[in-house]
């Protein structure tokens, strides 16, 4: 959104927080599996998506709810725990053993550890529920 015209913008997010709250009723009821706080991050990822793309576009329930659906969970486990974690060559901020939320379909996944060989692979991202991915690391050869 525009800094030049930072009233559209306060009005464009009032009227959003009025659309998220009224549609936390049919997310957490398309999403039964996920707690409330899990919901709130999916909500929170579908929300800021559709704000990048569309800074001044109409947010409505329904925009929301089926791009709540875009969205499902990954949980990232790896051993030795504590690898850093590239999702589709973005960097996510926590080390395994962890879980967040990402685009439904085929992801791919890459876990560095220092004095490890990296380990790469693919998930399918469903939508409405978690999916693991489980990195088991060999030790870097030394010459």
């Amino acid at each position: 959104m525009s800094d030049a015209n930072p009233r559209l913008q306060n009005d464009v997010l009032a009227k959003d927080v009025g659309v998220v709250e009224d549609a936390q009723k049919q997310i957490k009821g398309h999403l039964k599996d996920f707690n409330d706080c899990e919901l709130r991050r999916i909500t929170g990822l579908a929300w800021s998506e559709f704000r990048d793309e569309r800074p001044r576009a109409r947010l409505t329930k329904q925009t929301l709810v089926d791009a709540v659906e875009n969205f499902g969970g990954l949980i990232v486990l790896s051993e030795p725990a504590g690898a850093a974690i590239w999702v589709d060559d973005t960097k996510w901020t926590t080390p395994t053993n962890t879980k967040d939320f990402t685009h439904v379909g085929t992801i791919k996944i890459r876990l560095e550890l220092a004095g490890y060989e990296n380990v790469e692979g693919t998930v399918v991202v469903a939508r409405r529920k978690f999916v693991t991915f489980n990195g088991k690391f060999k030790r870097a050869k030394t010459h």
